[in-house]
């Protein structure tokens, strides 16, 4: 036996199938809410790993980003520097701290340094304290940890874009 289309409630109201389906959607809708960017964020991912750079780009232009990337802190911070001066700043970098030729932590600390205003966020597998407070003292603004989940990322870069 089809299960009706509308049913009745025991306080006497009617929930049809596609009421139950909008509701869903509008939970569901709420939940993809939190987790989107603003519209052509910029967002520079310092990485020196290709799995890692095709996942962050992957989760970022999927949330609405724009997203351009460099393989080490000198790379990072020569193009961070570069769209600065230029009047195009990344809205957040996500500066991986174990890089070749420069780190993470060292391209931070090169870019305040210079003058460099924008949000940096350390990405690193080393949980401690200690590693939190080496990013910090660099400069970084925040810290995430890896492995983290889309919604850790978007949630943390998310609370640093005016307007997200």
């Amino acid at each position: 036996m089809k299960a009706p289309l509308i049913e009745a409630q025991p306080n006497g109201a009617l929930e049809s199938g596609a009421i139950r389906l909008c509701l869903f959607f509008l939970v569901r809708r709420e939940v993809e809410i939190v987790t989107k960017v603003p519209p052509r964020a910029r967002i520079l991912v310092a990485d020196d790993t290709p799995d890692i750079q095709r996942l962050l780009a992957l989760i970022l232009n999927r949330a609405g980003a724009d997203v351009s990337f460099a393989d080490d802190g000198l790379a990072a911070y020569q193009k961070a520097v570069e769209a600065w001066r230029s009047d195009r700043p990344f809205d957040i970098i996500l500066m991986n701290v174990r890089m070749p030729v420069l780190d993470g932590c060292a391209a931070s600390r090169k870019l305040r340094d210079a003058g460099y205003p924008g949000t940096i966020i350390a990405l690193t597998a080393d949980a401690t304290a200690n590693s939190r407070e080496k990013c910090t003292q660099a400069g970084c603004d925040d810290h995430l940890t890896k492995p983290f989940s889309r919604e850790e990322l978007l949630r943390l870069v998310s609370s640093y874009v005016d307007g997200w």
